[in-house]
């Protein structure tokens, strides 16, 4: 489990730079960012509610 943590916090981290350097450089915006991660988020909450439903019978 802690293996798991580091590697979380390393994905983490490189986010982050990746996204400060993408403002830094102008090629998105805090807010657009913001934006991307809250789908994203949307997107990966759709799929874990869809992968544990059961199949409906007809």
């Amino acid at each position: 489990m802690k293996t798991a943590k580091l590697q979380l916090e390393g994905l983490i981290m490189a986010i982050a730079a990746i996204s400060d350097t993408a403002v830094t450089k102008g090629v998105m915006t805090h807010q657009e960012i913001a934006v991307a991660l809250d789908q994203a988020e949307r997107a990966a909450d759709q799929r874990a509610t869809t992968a544990v439903e059961p199949p409906c019978s007809s």
